[in-house]
């Protein structure tokens, strides 16, 4: 704290002695005009300075703030929210002596708990609601949107993203994070502005062969291949084909492209619904072109054109020709099923369209070299790569060339003006039907398209913290040893082949590790400068960086990671959603997902079990128990295995087969190509389309409470209990934190609603149905009876 004392002028002082005798005895403050207004305030004759004095105030209001949090939680376990358990849920006389945790995560956790619970609800006979009572009031929705504890944090995630991106900073061009900042101000930034960067887009366009649009196309040494090596590598333009290398499969997967429409009925359909689509699609290219012309002032210049009027109704048409000869070759979904007739080395592939030289291709996307004629090519079909090459041959270069620009000046859309971007939200409104963003939105889908590794290092940095990671992986390990040992029901051998698979899954964290080093990152993105004033610059800079980023950084893996060039760790920052590649036998637990309530590292082990440890084994299902199988280990069960399991499978349909739901009147939803109404009072939950759901929930249920004793027993200290709560033992603690790692708004429509069309069983109904049917949460909660209409036999593997 800077406390120089310094003695005050005469005028000061006389000023001063003006005041009153009261002030006069008061720390008074008043700002230091003395020095041409510097950022200091003056304390009894000492300078101090404000951000000093500033941080001083928060800490001590941070802490009032923890000890009136600590008062809250005690007057709310106390006053019970209308009544008290019964006296069958009473807590357990003989608990463990505990101590209670005092840390600010715990407190924290300790008030959101109680903020979701209902006191006045017996845990014995309903415990979600005792559980998860407010939280539809806490999280309001409509009766027709399912939201729930995950939706929750994304959204918080997602704001708390965005308050990180809008800091205001001085641009450091050596800094990964502050060019991330950068990319996104200056995107919105050029939208409040009303920036118009048309010349910089005419400019580009000439550079690579102009556009009859502007009078500067000429067909003279116009060559299709440079300028579609130029478009697909420097500026991300996809035509006819989209290109991935899987580069730990070495496998390149080529993909049909994205054209104007999604539907390939809308260019080959006379369905007036279908021509709706393309009239909606022709208007808005015509304004865009419109827009182009008139903003270029070719009108204006008397450039001369052989387009004349017609100009612009002469360029969709080709566009629209091109594209609806590519949709014509495009072939069904069965033809595009993996096949080998459709796998193909390099020398194949340039026999099928020799129009393109694939090995200069190749080098130009992934660096010289890293692709080699050994590497397996799986294309969509044979036809479709020759009608592709006929097309190219075939089609008179102006049409060509119109295609091909149309597609890169869609590319700079959103960096164009606020015109340009919102006709070319319109573009994907008529293309799949998608709502207009927000443009913080889509410039935020913009930086983590092409800055990604950035934005999750800001975000790591910023909001989660690098030492929930190094914390996570000690928990995922004891889960690992939890879900090994759980193999025992099995046979020998499918037992050997299930660990096996299990030591050989790779665990990711959303990214590549080496984010988090600041040195290492700023070297990664050193390439790429940026202008905090010029957007349209910047995303040029992002897409050439981009093309930059896979022919130097993903060929040269630092590990296993990289490896994968950005396959499984494509999950955006804000995502918590944990997930299971079979094809690369990894399971991604983004850091979205470590926070409150599924987890904290300076949490009790038991919250962290119920909540983060039993998504884990929810995902972990998918490959052990519901399908036993994954893209490099075929079915591995035997017979006897397999039996066990549909005994198994069968007890807990017999489970969920009995619930009913009330509907007050009726509805009518879409349940796959058939409307369905609602209409009865009473409609029959089926548990058949949630099978999957429902062992996976009961599977994560059982090895997610023998995490928590797994823990439990490794721990040498007594339990710590979360501070404020009317539990007394760890059980109680565990259980309370699985329900409340699933809760969700929950209405009556929305349970038909989940059931039938997504396949989700309705959470009051199951989280009730687990939790009673299990003899250690009955004996945590002292619970003498299971309500009739939960009460099931208990279903085991063994």
């Amino acid at each position: 704290m800077d406390t120089s004392r310094t003695a005050p002028p005469p005028n000061d002082l006389a000023g001063v002695e003006a005041a009153s005798a009261e002030c006069r005895d008061k720390n008074f403050l008043f700002s230091d005009t003395r020095s041409g207004g510097r950022d200091v305030w003056i304390v009894r004759g000492f300078q101090i300075s404000k951000l000093t004095l500033y941080q001083v105030l928060t800490v001590a209001l941070g802490v009032l703030a923890v000890l009136f949090l600590i008062l809250l939680i005690a007057v709310s376990a106390g006053g019970g929210g209308g009544g008290a358990p019964s006296s069958s849920a009473a807590p357990s006389t003989g608990a463990l002596t505990s101590t209670e945790c005092e840390k600010p995560s715990c407190i924290q956790q300790a008030a959101q708990m109680v903020g979701y619970m209902n006191y006045s609800a017996n845990p014995c006979e309903d415990f979600y609601e005792y559980a998860c009572g407010q939280f539809s009031i806490k999280h309001p929705r409509g009766i027709h949107i399912s939201y729930g504890v995950s939706n929750m944090l994304e959204d918080y995630n997602r704001g708390r993203l965005e308050e990180l991106l809008e800091q205001p900073q001085f641009h450091d061009d050596d800094s990964a994070t502050s060019k991330a900042r950068t990319f996104y101000t200056s995107c919105i930034n050029a939208y409040d502005q009303n920036e118009n960067t048309v010349s910089q887009m005419v400019e580009l366009i000439n550079s690579m062969g102009g556009m009859e649009l502007f009078g500067t196309w000429s067909e003279e040494g116009w060559d299709f291949l440079r300028t579609f090596q130029n478009t697909r590598e420097v500026h991300r333009v996809r035509l006819f084909f989209v290109v991935i290398w899987f580069q730990k499969l070495d496998r390149i997967i080529i993909r049909l492209p994205r054209l104007g429409l999604s539907q390939r009925s809308a260019y080959l359909s006379d369905d007036p619904m279908y021509n709706s689509t393309m009239d909606n699609y022709r208007r808005t290219m015509r304004s865009v072109l419109s827009l182009l012309e008139r903003d270029s002032m070719v009108l204006d210049s008397n450039v001369k054109r052989n387009c004349s009027k017609s100009c612009i109704d002469d360029i969709v048409d080709d566009i629209i020709d091109v594209e609806t000869q590519i949709s014509k070759l495009s072939p069904s979904i069965l033809d595009i099923l993996p096949g080998p007739r459709n796998k193909v080395n390099l020398t194949d592939l340039s026999g099928l369209t020799d129009r393109i030289d694939w090995q200069e291709l190749m080098d130009a996307l992934f660096g010289k070299g890293a692709i080699t004629n050994s590497v397996s090519v799986h294309i969509p079909s044979r036809e479709y790569m020759q009608g592709i090459n006929s097309l190219i041959n075939d089609t008179p270069k102006s049409k060509m060339h119109h295609y091909m620009m149309w597609a890169l000046i869609r590319q700079y859309l959103p960096a164009l003006g606020p015109k340009y971007s919102i006709l070319g939200q319109e573009l994907e409104h008529s293309i799949d039907g998608r709502e207009t963003k927000p443009r913080e939105q889509i410039c935020y889908d913009l930086l983590r398209t092409y800055m990604g590794r950035a934005v999750r290092a800001l975000f790591i940095s910023g909001h989660i913290g690098d030492q929930k990671v190094s914390a996570v992986r000690s928990l995922v390990e004891d889960a690992r040893e939890v879900l090994n040992e759980s193999f025992g029901w099995m046979t020998a051998g499918a037992r050997a082949k299930s660990q096996e698979v299990l030591r050989n899954l790779t665990v990711l964290y959303g990214h590549t590790p080496w984010i988090a080093e600041t040195d290492r990152l700023n070297d990664y993105y050193r390439e790429l400068s940026l202008d905090s004033k010029d957007f349209f610059k910047n995303l040029q800079a992002a897409y050439l960086y981009q093309s930059i980023e896979y022919k130097t950084k993903g060929t040269t893996p630092d590990d296993e990671s990289d490896a994968e060039n950005g396959y499984v760790i494509k999950s955006e920052p804000s995502d918590v959603k944990v997930t299971f590649s079979p094809l690369l036998q990894a399971m991604n637990i983004p850091y979205g997902a470590l926070q409150e309530p599924w987890y904290h590292h300076e949490r009790p082990s038991y919250t962290n079990s119920a909540g983060l440890g039993s998504i884990i084994y929810s995902v972990l299902a998918q490959p052990f128990l519901l399908h036993h199988r994954t893209f490099r280990t075929p079915n591995w069960w035997d017979t006897e295995t397999n039996n066990k399991y549909q005994n198994y499978k069968t007890c807990i349909h017999e489970r969920f087969n009995k619930y009913q739901t009330h509907i007050p009147r009726g509805f009518q939803m879409n349940q796959g190509t058939r409307k369905v109404m609602f209409m009865r009072p009473l409609v029959h939950l089926d548990p058949s389309p949630s099978m999957d759901y429902l062992q996976a929930q009961h599977f994560a249920l059982q090895l997610a409470y023998k995490l928590h004793k797994r823990l439990e027993a490794k721990s040498s200290s007594s339990p710590v209990l979360l501070p404020g709560m009317k539990h007394t033992t760890t059980d109680q603690s565990f259980f309370l934190a699985y329900a409340q790692s699933r809760c969700q708004n929950n209405q009556q429509y929305l349970e038909v609603l989940l059931n039938a069309a997504f396949h989700k069983f309705p959470h009051p109904k199951l989280i009730n149905n687990l939790v009673f049917n299990n003899p250690n949460f009955r004996e945590a909660y002292k619970c003498s009876s299971v309500p009739p209409i939960h009460a099931s036999q208990e279903c085991n593997l063994e």
